[in-house]
């Protein structure tokens, strides 16, 4: 039997000079960013039309549009403090995955 060759593609390493691989890497950094990003744009859309419905249901036109952004501004003010936190706690000197790295060195 002759063995057909494979047409799956063979994952390079971003080293390699593939620019595809040059794109997964940049985009899996940019992926906790762009989540973010996401986040904070939802959140705001979701407080201010929640403002507006209700300011067209009861009448009062411009106060819960406004109360809606507000809120939606300290919503994202607190995700975006939240996430700066959890970032910082990845990056200290004396997090988990560090020290755990730290105590046993790869032997070479």
């Amino acid at each position: 039997m002759s063995e057909r060759p494979s047409t799956r593609r063979s994952r390079r390493s971003p080293e390699e000079g593939d620019e595809e691989g040059r794109w997964r890497t940049a985009l899996g950094d940019a992926g906790p960013y762009l989540g973010l990003g996401m986040q904070i744009a939802l959140t705001m859309a979701f407080y201010v039309a929640a403002g507006a419905g209700l300011d067209f249901w009861l009448g009062t036109l411009p106060l819960l549009t406004i109360l809606g952004a507000l809120a939606g501004l300290g919503t994202v003010l607190y995700q975006v403090v939240r996430a700066a936190d959890e970032m910082g706690q990845r990056d200290e000197p004396g997090s988990d995955a560090q020290s755990e790295s730290e105590e046993h060195p790869k032997e070479k």
